[in-house]
Parts: structure tokens; C-alpha cells; sequence
């Protein structure tokens, strides 16, 4: 280059190479791809729900996308690789000089996400510009979080134990186990606990599922058989199981049933095989008088007139009286109770109305 003589070129000498060589990479990149076309990072970090309905944009601490250095870029994304199921879709969304990376679930009966299937997907993004030879690359990794929608699952669902009615107390006797296919944190973790309602002489350890007892146990104190009521009327009645005593759960209505026929089953507590008997229970309801209000007569005094010589039958006169109360306890009944017509005239107790016994004759 004629800027140094002998084997070893100067220090100043190198400098200006680089500089030159530099400057020639420079302008063999120039017109090709703009040093300003790239993504904010080569990997994002995202999360999603599973289970998460169509249209749900993942979630990223980064500000995902591409600024724009030329404001006449129209960028378009694509998922490239990584999402062979199709569960996601790239948008985009400018704002100002920066094109944002908006990833979204599609959703539909075969989108949906399933974390215990698979939690974690890396997408390959592809942004390019329309009607330019401008590419640029990134991966977004999508971390699918856990929703608690599995319930714990019984194996066994049924245990048996026999113990003696001496075992001391809190002796273990039995350990149950469940699982959760729900994937780590709170939403897989199980604690026990026993259901019944009844007080019962047992206790279970509710992190490790270890059955104990808890009181003295008597067998003979045990109830060796069962009552249940095969038809209850919509729980109008119930048994208890132990005594056998059957109570009123509602009201009963005379008027619109008046017997009920109930049918009760014993079940022993045989083993290996239990054995049952039922038995039948006739109840009869009888009426009540729910007379709230005495029947009166609107007209204290009524007249009326019977030529004489008329035949007997003839119709005098009619009286009627009111009652407020309704249904049966309403039905009024007439009868004639005193006065000086007696064994003259005879009252149909439904109507009231009056009618000639006997011949009258005018004295």
C-alpha cells in the first residue's frame, strides 16, 4: 500500500485498513437490510390461561414488535413454526413509530389449550414488509398457566376396614389417596377431610389421608340396621335411619290428599351380602274445622204467603244466609229449629227454601 517498508506493516497503517474495510461492508450492505429493521429482542416471554376462550392475547412483561424506522413499512407477522395445532395467531398493531407483536389464542372445540397436555410453546415469528425484500426473526416462548379444572381423583373409590371394637384410640386403620392431574401449585393440592354429616368416632389427617379413631368404640352401641323410606312424597315425609321414626316434613292438606301409602326398607349390616326387608305404612289425614266465620242471615225477618187449601209441597218462601269462609267450611245447611209453624212446613237443607207439609186451613 506503499505506507510502510520491511516485513511488519506500522500500527497506523493497520488502522486505515479496518477503517477502509469496514467502510466496503458498509456499502455492500447498504440498499439490501436497513440496520433499523429488527425486532425489540430475539426470544419473548409470554403467558396464557388454559382453557382460555378464543381471542385471548398472551401475556408479555416486553414490549414485543418491530420500530418503525421508515413510517411507510407495512409489517405483517407470521407464525412460522411452533404452533402445529393451530391454537395461535400473530397480529399487528401500530401505535406511533412501533409495530406491536400481538399473539392470541383462536379458540374453537379443537383450540383449546390444555396445560396438562402441553405447557409451554415456542413460536417462531416472522416480520416482513410488504412489497420490500425486509425480513426479521424472533421466538416468543409461551408459557401455559394452570386452571383448576380437574377434580381429585379417588383410587380406590371404595375402602373396607374391619378393626376390633377394643382398638386404642388414634390407631391408624386405613390411609386413603387421591390424585389431582391439575399440574403443580395450589390448584393440584389435596387436603382431606371426612364428609359426613354424623358424628363418627374417627378423625383423618388432612395432608397425608391416614384414617384414625378418635373415641372409644362400642359395637353394641351400633345400629346393626338402616331405615329408608322408599317413596317419601317429594320429602312430605322422613326416617330416621337409625330409630326407625318417621316424621311430617310439610304440611298436609285434607282437602287435596287424604292417605298416604309409604313404603320402608330395614338393610342390615351383613357381610359379605346385606340383606333387606320392607314394610308398609299406611297414613290416613283427617279433616280439620278451619271455620273462621259463623253463617248469618242478611234479612233478620222474612215473609211470606200460602193461600189456603194448597196442596202440600206447594213453595212458600226462600231464605238464604251468607258464610265467608270458602271450600267446605262455606257450604251452609238450612233447618227449621222453632216457632208456630211446626209440623206445617218442612226446608230443603240445601236451598232454604219453604214448602207445605200439611193442608192449612184458615180457622
Amino acid at each position: 500500500m506503499g505506507c510502510w517498508s520491511g516485513t511488519r506493516p506500522p500500527l497506523s497503517c493497520l488502522t486505515i485498513l479496518l477503517v477502509k474495510l469496514l467502510a466496503c461492508v458498509c456499502q455492500g450492505l447498504q440498499g439490501t437490510i436497513p440496520l433499523g429493521f429488527h425486532f425489540t429482542h430475539s426470544i419473548y416471554n409470554a403467558t396464557v390461561y388454559e382453557n382460555s376462550a378464543a381471542r385471548t392475547y398472551v401475556n408479555s412483561p416486553s414490549r414485543m414488535g418491530i420500530t418503525l424506522e421508515d413510517l411507510s413499512w407495512d409489517i405483517k407477522y407470521k407464525i412460522v413454526s411452533g404452533d402445529d395445532e393451530g391454537f395461535f395467531k400473530a397480529e399487528e398493531v401500530i401505535i406511533a413509530d412501533f409495530c406491536f407483536l400481538r399473539i392470541r389464542t383462536k379458540g374453537g372445540n379443537s383450540a383449546i389449550l390444555n396445560r396438562e397436555i402441553q405447557d409451554n410453546y415456542l413460536l417462531v415469528v416472522k416480520g416482513s414488509v410488504r412489497g420490500e425484500d425486509l425480513e426479521a426473526w424472533t421466538k416468543v416462548n409461551i408459557q401455559v398457566l394452570d386452571m383448576n379444572d380437574l377434580r381429585p381423583l379417588f383410587s380406590p373409590t371404595t375402602y373396607s376396614v374391619t378393626i376390633a371394637e377394643s382398638t386404642p384410640l388414634r390407631t391408624s386403620i386405613a390411609q386413603v389417596t387421591a390424585t389431582d392431574a391439575d399440574i403443580g401449585g395450589e390448584n393440584g393440592y389435596i387436603t382431606y377431610s371426612i364428609a359426613s354429616l354424623n358424628s363418627l368416632p374417627f378423625s383423618i389427617n388432612q395432608f397425608t389421608g391416614v384414617i384414625s379413631t378418635s373415641e372409644e368404640l362400642d359395637f353394641e352401641s351400633s345400629p346393626e340396621m338402616r331405615y329408608s323410606l322408599v317413596n317419601d312424597y317429594n320429602g312430605r315425609f322422613e326416617i330416621d335411619k337409625a330409630s326407625g321414626t318417621i316424621r311430617l316434613n310439610k304440611e298436609l292438606d285434607y282437602e287435596k290428599q287424604q292417605f298416604y301409602n309409604l313404603t320402608v326398607r330395614a338393610k342390615d349390616k351383613g357381610r359379605p351380602v346385606s340383606l333387606s326387608s320392607v314394610s308398609f305404612v299406611e297414613v290416613e289425614v283427617v279433616d280439620v274445622n278451619e271455620n273462621l266465620y259463623t253463617p248469618y242471615f242478611p234479612d233478620f225477618a222474612v215473609i211470606g204467603t200460602v193461600k189456603e187449601n194448597s196442596r202440600t209441597g206447594t213453595s212458600v218462601l226462600q231464605v238464604i244466609a251468607q258464610d265467608e269462609d270458602s271450600g267446605r267450611d262455606g257450604e251452609i245447611q238450612y233447618s227449621i229449629r222453632d216457632g208456630s209453624g211446626l209440623g206445617r212446613f218442612s226446608i230443603d237443607e240445601e236451598t232454604g227454601k219453604f214448602r207445605l207439609l200439611n193442608l192449612f186451613y184458615l180457622l
